[in-house]
């Protein structure tokens, strides 16, 4: 009978973003919502090897993304409230605590 060792597996250590949303006056815009989408190369992962998160804008204009893969997340904002307000998307990598959002008022 074979002996039975243990098996190990190693999964990527999770990481976070953490930022700001601001208006163009840069006061602290808050009541929204940002969405990270890993940045991944098809050709050199697998696909399924994609990881989204997701996380509440505080009403000072601060965000804390974190149970993330490591790499580069392209960043949207989404508006919960009427603010008529919207950002372009940026890309951030895992362990950046400076990102910063820039709404604008809708065209």
């Amino acid at each position: 009978m074979p002996s039975e060792k243990p098996v190990e597996l190693a999964l990527p250590k999770r990481e976070t973003i953490e930022g700001t949303v601001v208006d163009t006056s840069g006061k602290p815009v808050g009541n929204l919502r940002v969405t990270l989408v890993l940045v991944v190369d098809r050709a050199s992962a697998p696909p399924f090897f994609t990881n989204a998160g997701e996380a509440k804008v505080e009403a000072d204009g601060t965000f804390k993304a974190t149970g993330l893969f490591p790499g580069t997340y392209k960043i949207v904002v989404f508006d919960l409230g009427s603010t008529g307000l919207h950002a372009e998307e940026i890309e951030a990598k895992t362990g950046a605590t400076d990102v910063r959002l820039l709404m604008k008022p809708s065209p």
